[in-house]
């Protein structure tokens, strides 16, 4: 396989796994237990504070992240997921950042967070699921673990304040991608 069709089939391998993953919970959650993965609430935002409040939450998280590039076990973490990232175009990238975020949104905050619970156990339960899923083969992956974890009650938090788990998706999105690229970018560095 040639190096420019490796991306594209891992951000095509992604779109198929997520996809099935969201159409999974999806599916579990409007026939099994009759109810929206996407609304939790009548009274949820409106569409444009939902997407602004994704973005400035997403982008918030983007800062920190790069904050924290300061730190050894960070750019080791980092260094670490490039090499799993590998070379990315910014479709690709914008892919996966998409297909991941739908995905595990759907399951985490759509799908788990309400059926684990009254909401702030759901929200406890979820996080904790949600970093139980970013574990890595190493240690240096233990970070990502428990940044996971915490953005899932970032992400956990807002779903239950809007009402729906727009603002979480898009917020995810926004960090998933600008991350994508800034380690696709690491990776060519340390070529």
């Amino acid at each position: 396989m040639t190096e420019p069709e490796q991306p594209r089939l891992l951000s095509m391998n992604a779109l198929i796994i997520y996809g099935f993953l969201a159409l999974i919970a999806w599916g579990i959650s409007e026939i099994v237990f009759d109810r929206s993965i996407i609304v939790f609430r009548p009274d949820h935002w409106p569409i444009q504070q939902t997407v602004l409040l994704g973005v400035s939450v997403g982008l918030i998280l983007v800062l920190i992240s790069r904050f924290l590039n300061r730190f050894s076990w960070s750019q080791t973490l980092e260094k670490e997921l490039a090499k799993i990232i590998g070379h990315q175009s910014e479709l690709d990238a914008g892919i996966l950042a998409s297909s991941s975020a739908i995905g595990e949104e759907f399951l985490f905050r759509g799908l788990l967070l309400p059926l684990l619970g009254p909401p702030f156990l759901g929200l406890i339960l979820s996080s904790l699921l949600f970093g139980a899923a970013h574990q890595g083969p190493s240690k240096a992956f233990r970070p990502w673990t428990i940044m996971a974890t915490v953005v899932g009650f970032i992400f956990g938090g807002i779903s239950l304040w809007t009402g729906d788990i727009i603002a979480a998706i898009i917020a995810h999105m926004t960090v998933n991608y600008f991350n994508f690229l800034h380690l696709v970018a690491k990776e060519k560095v340390l070529e």
